[in-house]
């Protein structure tokens, strides 16, 4: 039983830095997309920041249009379990700060977190919805795709501005300038349309490995558990006895 157990340990170990590698080589993928000798723009000169309004808290509804809020918004993902809405007739009122599908946002409240930077895309589904304060939306010009902003916004380059800007220790901040004043490189949109299908599909064969990674850590913890269950019953020990030559 303590071999067995030791060797899933040892399998428990090498899967335990896995994720840490995966995550080195998302950003390997990114950065890779975005080196080229294309001129420099500041992200304020090819798309416009908006922050969100400051919605009053005694607005707010159980049902009605949602607002995004700095804790829906995660890396590259929204999350609603701690949702809030506003009326529609005051929503209405509000419309300039009205979400659409594709929008890219951003949280300016400790935009920075162990899982990555808290930048996302809106989807159709999740609409009718407001912005709040202290979440930034990025409303693209000529110049660039939403596609190939938001692989900026995702790169270490990008992070590495926010972070050097951030104001605050208990809960950092960034601004809509911090944000306006990145610069990121900006080749013709024929090839920023090349760069975001190449590093999808690289994107792609990463998330598999990661679900590959997430299968193999559950038949592990199974194998595991199988291991102690017989060992309980006293069937390893009888197979131990076999390979010996014991009665």
């Amino acid at each position: 039983v303590g071999a067995a157990r030791a060797r899933c340990a040892r399998a428990q170990a090498l899967l335990d830095g896995a994720p840490a590698l995966l995550a080195r080589l998302r950003h390997a993928i990114l950065d890779a997309g975005l080196r080229g000798p294309w001129a420099l723009a500041a992200v304020g000169d090819v798309a416009r920041v908006q922050a969100g309004f400051a919605f009053k808290s005694a607005w707010y509804r159980d049902a009605g249009v949602r607002l995004l809020r700095g804790v829906n918004v995660a890396p590259q993902r929204t999350r609603w379990d701690d949702a809030v809405y506003l009326e529609p007739g005051r929503a209405r009122e509000h419309s300039r700060y009205s979400l659409s599908a594709g929008d890219i946002v951003i949280a300016m409240d400790r935009p920075l977190i162990a899982e990555g930077l808290k930048v996302c895309r809106i989807a159709a589904d999740e609409l009718p919805c407001l912005l709040v304060q202290r979440v930034a939306r990025l409303i693209v010009g000529d110049a660039v795709s939403a596609e190939y902003l938001y692989l900026y916004l995702q790169s270490r380059g990008f992070i590495a501005h926010l972070d050097a800007r951030a104001t605050g220790t208990q809960l950092p901040h960034v601004s809509a300038d911090d944000i306006a004043s990145a610069r990121l490189p900006v080749p013709p949109l024929a090839e920023q349309r090349e760069i975001v299908q190449a590093v999808a599909r690289r994107l792609g064969r990463l998330a598999r490995a990661t679900q590959l990674h997430a299968g193999l850590r559950g038949a592990l913890a199974d194998v595991e558990q199988a291991v102690l269950a017989r060992a309980f019953r006293g069937e390893l020990g009888g197979e131990v006895c076999s390979a010996r030559g014991a009665p």
